[in-house]
């Protein structure tokens, strides 16, 4: 007797739960195929520009520990200071890079111009998850964070590899610590691989900058943001992070003590200080939705016993009561601003000079991770005035549009501000024709970087460098 057998049934489910799953995947990220090139877009001037002589010389030009790829050289990044920083990671890159196509500033540039655009993919992530899987949200947010001018000296300044590394894994890092916090809420049980992800990433980022320290109180915000409650657990998963801040904080600020770049002078009193974060707090807030009228380098104003600061500086304070009082009032409506907001202060706490680090007393790199939890909030506010008024979709939707259009014309311009270091002091001596470290760079392009191509085979014009170079110098003495 022939035993009969059954047939085997086709596999048609697991096909079929792939499939769902790849859609599932390219209905989240699909937005993405429409962002990457729009940024890609609004940045790619850079890909013509030269490297600069403002710090480029000194972090990739002059730098004799890129010259050479190996694990002994890499040893002995991790193991010095070095240009007044101990920020191993990017010097670290500049090393590969160097490897591939030594001074050629076209190689640089278009590796930060990659990483950031890695870096945009992780913020529409982030801002997914945050949004509850909201994709109007995310793609407003990101479009906002990405495509702005003040996103252009992280990029376009090689020098400023350490803002494209350490924001990539600061990204990542959120993410992980938010999955983290929603695997907790969803399962009510630990997920301890995902803290130790966040750990590496942290790690990576404060190798790369040391402003990535912030990351503690983006955590605590997060924590905020999904109303996690106060207990000893919160506190210990952070300790790690705590640890390594201090450790690696503390080298640093060894690091620029050696050079002697912090400002201990008594020059500014603690009103005056007081005056100064108000002012640098309010003008990030300014600069990231309204991007004009930008600069490489922002001076303090002159300032003696008898003379008042300009009016902006009285007018800081003012305004943080205000936004102080609108985020307070929100918090009982929602947790949104506060996070945000929370997130904008803690990343930017570090770098409003009220010690003062280097000669200026605002940078526009600095905005670069506060960015995303403004971009956040505007977006979210967005994503409510639509389901509240929907009504006015084409009028809110069409406002974003323009904005977000207005913002690319004024990234795509801003990319030729850093054609090269005769184009970038230029640019900055328009806003502040005095400034000393403007003059003399400037004068060293026309004395060094470019006249002395022409020495012994046209003299005449290589002396015409020479002389306007000398007018620069002079003025710089002056003004100094």
């Amino acid at each position: 007797m022939i035993k009969k057998t059954k047939p085997k049934q086709p596999l048609k489910d697991k096909p079929k739960k792939l499939v769902l799953k790849e859609e599932s995947r390219l209905k989240e990220f699909g937005p993405l195929l429409f962002i990457l090139p729009l940024v890609f877009l609004a940045f790619s001037p850079i890909l013509n520009n030269a490297l600069t002589n403002w710090d480029d010389q000194s972090l990739i030009i002059e730098n004799p520990l890129i010259r050479k790829l190996s694990w002994e050289n890499i040893k002995t990044i991790f193991t010095t200071f070095y240009f007044g920083n101990y920020q191993p990671l990017h010097l670290v890159s500049y090393s590969i890079e160097y490897h591939f196509w030594q001074l050629n500033g076209k190689g640089y540039h278009a590796v930060s111009l990659f990483l950031f655009l890695i870096t945009t993919s992780l913020v529409y992530h982030l801002f997914y998850i945050l949004g509850n899987k909201n994709k109007t949200l995310a793609v407003i947010a990101t479009l906002l964070f990405s495509i702005n001018a003040m996103r252009v000296e992280s990029i376009a300044w090689a020098a400023e590899r350490k803002d494209t590394l350490y924001s990539l894994f600061y990204v990542a890092a959120l993410i992980t610590y938010v999955n983290y916090v929603l695997f907790e809420k969803k399962n009510s049980k630990t997920n301890y691989k995902l803290i130790v992800y966040t750990f590496i990433f942290f790690t990576f980022s404060i190798f790369s900058k040391v402003m990535a320290v912030s990351i503690v109180g983006a955590m605590i915000m997060v924590d905020y943001f999904y109303q996690r409650k106060l207990s000893l657990k919160l506190i210990l998963e952070k300790l790690p992070f705590i640890v390594l801040s201090i450790i690696v904080g503390l080298t640093q600020v060894k690091a620029v003590a050696s050079t002697n770049t912090i400002d201990t002078s008594d020059l500014f009193t603690f009103s005056d200080r007081l005056l100064i974060v108000s002012r640098n707090l309010m003008f990030y807030f300014y600069k990231m939705l309204i991007p004009v009228n930008l600069s490489a380098f922002y001076p303090y104003p002159p300032k003696s016993a008898n003379t008042f600061w300009p009016a902006e500086f009285y007018v800081a304070p003012i305004f943080l009561l205000i936004a102080l009082a609108i985020i307070i009032w929100s918090a009982k409506h929602t947790r949104i601003i506060l996070f945000s907001a929370g997130i904008f202060v803690a990343s930017l706490a570090l770098v409003l000079q009220y010690v003062a680090i280097g000669p200026t007393m605002f940078n526009e790199r600095y905005s670069l991770i506060p960015a995303i939890s403004l971009s956040f909030a505007i977006a979210s506010l967005c994503v409510y005035l639509l389901d509240k008024y929907p009504s006015g979709k084409q009028l809110i939707l069409g406002s974003a549009g323009v904005y977000i259009v207005i913002m690319f014309y004024l990234t795509f311009v801003r990319c030729d501000v850093w054609q090269n270091s005769l184009t970038l002091w230029n640019d900055v001596l328009k806003q502040f024709p005095t400034q000393a470290t403007a003059l003399n760079n400037r004068g060293k392009y026309y004395g060094k970087d470019y006249g002395t191509q022409f020495a012994g085979r046209d003299d005449k014009t290589f002396q015409a460098y020479l002389d306007t170079a000398l007018m620069d110098f002079n003025a710089a003495i002056l003004y100094e």
